[in-house]
Formats: C-alpha cells, sequence, structure tokens
C-alpha cells in the first residue's frame, strides 16, 4: 500500500475521510479483527476514546463500552449483562467493516463540544450544539435548527469514522449542519493544486484557522500539521494547524 491509498480504494467508503489511510490515527494494516473474529482485514485499533457497542445478552439493547477500561456496566435498558468479546492482542481492533456497520464508536472532538455514542443519545451532544450554532451554519444557507439538523443517523457516521493522526487534539467542524470531510494533512503541494489559480498561499490564507506565514513556510521549531477538511453538501473548504 503506498502513501496515497485511501480507504475507498481499500472499498470502505467513510464518508468524513476521504485523506489517505496514512493520515488514519490507529491503522494497523491486515490484521485479524478482535470484535467480529475476522482473519487478514485492514484494522484499525480501539483503546482510549472508542466504544465498543455490545447488545445485552438479556434484553438485546445496544450499549457502549469502553474499549480502554474494559468496564462492561449494566445494560442501560434492563440492567442486565453485556460483556466483551474475548480479546487475543494487548489492545481490541477492529476491522473497517465493524467500524462502518457500528459494533465500534470512535469519539471525537467537534468544534461543537465531544461527540460520543452515549453524548448522542442523552441530548448533551444536541445542548453543545444549541449553544454554537455559528460554527454550524457559517456563510451557508442551511437554516435549520441544529437539534433538526445535527440527527443521530448523521452524528452515528462521524462516530463511525476513523480519526485523522494530529499532534493535539481532533477538531472536527461542521458545515450546512453536517460534519465536513476530513481530506488530509496538507503541505503547500496540496494548497498549490487545490487553488483554482495555482496560489497555494492565497487558498491558505483564505480557509485556515488564524494563518500564519511561519505555518505556511514551516519555519516553526515544533513539528506542524495543516488539517483540510471540505464540506459534503458545498464546496466549503475549512482548515486548522497545530504543532507537536
Amino acid at each position: 500500500m503506498d502513501e496515497s491509498t485511501t480507504f475507498d480504494d481499500l472499498g470502505f467508503h467513510f464518508e468524513y475521510f476521504k485523506a489517505p489511510v496514512s493520515h488514519s490515527d490507529g491503522y494497523l494494516g491486515i490484521s485479524d479483527c478482535t470484535v467480529c473474529g475476522r482473519k487478514d482485514a485492514p484494522v484499525i485499533e480501539i483503546s482510549v476514546g472508542a466504544d465498543l457497542i455490545v447488545e445485552c445478552r438479556s434484553c438485546g439493547m445496544a450499549n457502549a463500552m469502553d474499549a480502554d477500561d474494559e468496564i462492561a456496566p449494566p445494560c442501560t435498558n434492563c440492567g442486565g449483562v453485556a460483556g466483551f468479546p474475548e480479546k487475543k492482542k494487548d489492545e481490541h481492533q477492529a476491522c473497517c467493516e465493524c467500524l462502518l456497520t457500528g459494533r465500534v464508536a470512535i469519539s471525537k472532538d467537534t468544534r461543537v463540544g465531544i461527540l460520543s455514542w452515549h453524548s448522542v443519545r442523552n441530548g448533551a451532544f444536541a445542548v453543545d450544539a444549541a449553544k454554537s450554532e455559528w460554527q454550524l451554519n457559517e456563510q451557508c444557507h442551511d437554516d435549520g435548527t441544529p437539534n433538526t439538523r445535527l440527527e443521530i443517523d448523521t452524528l452515528d457516521s462521524l462516530l463511525r469514522t476513523p480519526s485523522y493522526f494530529c499532534w493535539q487534539n481532533d477538531l472536527w467542524p461542521f458545515h450546512c449542519g453536517r460534519p465536513m470531510a476530513f481530506l488530509g494533512c496538507w503541505e503547500q503541494a496540496e494548497f498549490n493544486q487545490a487553488a483554482p489559480d495555482g496560489d497555494g498561499l492565497a487558498l491558505f490564507n483564505a480557509i485556515v484557522y488564524s494563518p500564519d506565514q511561519a505555518v505556511w513556510e514551516n519555519r516553526l521549531h515544533d513539528e506542524r500539521g495543516i488539517y483540510v477538511f471540505r464540506c459534503t453538501k458545498c464546496p466549503k473548504l475549512w482548515g486548522y494547524w497545530d504543532v507537536a
């Protein structure tokens, strides 16, 4: 697999991750899935910030269990038990199919709060979004309210998306009432290629939050990353940068 290979190339279509696989966080290559037992599949490490979604053995209700702590709380519906899958490695690792189908949920830091399996279902994320409506609707035409725009299926799709590698915390943006798609960690070449007139610096200044010439020229003392996203409904691009 070369550096430009995407999950789409591997046959897994994540709506909100369109960057090369090498830009993801926790991709382990071809191995065995500890969630479903599938052999020789593309797998992602599942640990801090991720939940395994397991059905209660008594009532069948789906429950989220912290993949890092491996603490199995009582079922939220009946109080019964939902156990963890058997783990044969140091960490749980999920195949891309398990992630796409919702057997795993990877929490995300977003511009309107922390998105997790629990925060979607208990309404906490909708409250955070309502407080930050301008971040969901900036310079765009969608005029619905945050609660109607941020439907559970949409948010679950982001939870079923690989995280991207960054030096600090991820910061997933929204636009047109939906998560934006991650395009990758860009350098000058990617900005120049994406700019209609080839002026990558102008595009950098236009779309990156708090642009800095030293960031563009990579003159900082630490490693830096510039993370770029695209709206899935309109041509809007947005990005931000961080340092190690």
